[in-house]
């Protein structure tokens, strides 16, 4: 999900407890509500950012998840240093600082939908179920998600091959040539 759809995550569209988030029409893509899964390392986030936003004192279902920073208002209680009423405007400087604390400079955001996709394509999730977890409207979208790992590229040749392996050693047999050693004259 888009940075400037998790913003306006209120309290009330977090279900941890049935591991899911609410994503209402106003910020949904496609325009309808859904409710993605969360998975064991989202859930894991979820719940650090929940703890964050109740420190900061985020209570009531309408309050934000992610509250406006206040330390740059100049109309602000000088005691009071986020309103939890009023969604956060940008992430650009946290997310750097943290990319580049964690030294992936140059990683974005958005790169996280990409790697989600790729890894549950090659898990072999069905893409319908894909696109329903990132709220895809149309397949050409979510396959433009996709970067096959070699390594799962590897790994599909290799049990698409074991399938394979009796028809090949029939063939082999009937040509005369079991080993495979055969080789046409080109």
């Amino acid at each position: 999900m888009p940075w400037w759809r998790n913003k306006n995550l209120q309290l009330r569209d977090i279900d941890l407890d049935g591991g899911k988030i609410r994503i209402v029409r106003e910020i949904a893509k496609n325009r309808k509500e859904r409710q993605p899964r969360l998975m064991a390392l989202a859930d894991w986030g979820m719940r650090q950012l929940l703890l964050r936003a109740q420190a900061l004192g985020a209570t009531e279902p309408q309050h934000y998840l992610l509250p406006l920073s206040l330390t740059r208002s100049r109309s602000a209680d000088k005691n009071q240093k986020f309103d939890v009423n009023r969604p956060m405007t940008g992430w650009v400087k946290s997310w750097r600082k943290l990319t580049q604390k964690c030294n992936m400079d140059g990683f974005r955001f958005h790169d996280l939908r990409h790697t989600f996709r790729t890894l549950g394509a090659e898990a072999g999730v069905p893409l319908e179920v894909m696109m329903a977890q990132l709220g895809h409207m149309d397949r050409e979208t979510s396959l433009e998600y996709v970067h096959i790992q070699q390594q799962a590229l590897e790994r599909a040749k290799q049990l698409i091959e074991s399938e394979q392996a009796p028809v090949l050693a029939a063939a082999q047999r009937s040509s005369g040539a079991a080993d495979g050693s055969a080789t046409p004259k080109v």
